[in-house]
């Protein structure tokens, strides 16, 4: 892979829906990437091993067999989704937990050479919103949290796609938040928790 200066890649926006918290041995269900170049990439996943899954977890994603019917398997799209994302920084929320799956996925069907391949430049929006609203008085980091408090629609949460713009959205606000905007925030929050 050539070198690619940091002003010249592209970012690709993250996310994923899967059927529990541990690489391995829970799967991608559904992912999203909405690149900078305009690009965007939304497929469900079906699934090897669903038995292993989550309740909770396919409780919150939605996940229903009649809807994953004609899913592709995993094997057959790691190849595009490593494509898409290949000599971009990464952008998620709670992004180690995305590409923890998605490295996961690339070592077992593409082995260790392409797990190489795999973007190391990462932006985490949990750590910019801890960073801008934690100290306005911000006391929950979830995206839909975040959202909400931020002016972004939830519309369509728990969808791969729908999340990875979400995050752009939050990305884009937090990253050019001045001292203005935190003090507005910081005065919104303790409305918020006293709307006297």
């Amino acid at each position: 892979m050539a070198y690619i200066p940091l002003n010249k890649r592209l970012i690709a926006f993250l996310d994923i829906e899967t059927s529990g918290l541990v690489p391995g041995e829970h799967e991608i269900l559904e992912i999203g990437i909405a690149r900078s170049d305009g690009l965007t990439y939304s497929t469900k996943i079906k699934p090897e091993h669903i038995c292993t899954a989550s309740p909770k977890a396919l409780e919150v994603n939605g996940y229903n067999e009649h809807e994953w019917e004609d899913a592709p398997r995993m094997k057959d799209v790691i190849g595009v989704i490593n494509g898409y994302l290949r000599d971009c920084v990464i952008i998620g929320h709670n992004v180690q937990f995305d590409m923890g799956f998605v490295k996961h996925a690339t070592e077992e069907y593409l082995g260790e050479k392409e797990l190489r391949q795999l973007p190391y430049s990462w932006v985490d929006t949990v750590t910019l919103a801890f960073e801008h609203l934690a100290p306005c008085g911000m006391i929950s980091l979830k995206l839909d949290d975040i959202c909400t408090f931020l002016g972004v629609s939830n519309a369509g949460n728990h969808r791969a796609l729908t999340d990875a713009l979400r995050c752009r959205e939050v990305y884009n606000i937090l990253c050019r938040a001045t001292w203005w905007d935190r003090w507005h925030w910081r005065r919104r929050v303790r409305h918020l928790r006293n709307p006297k």
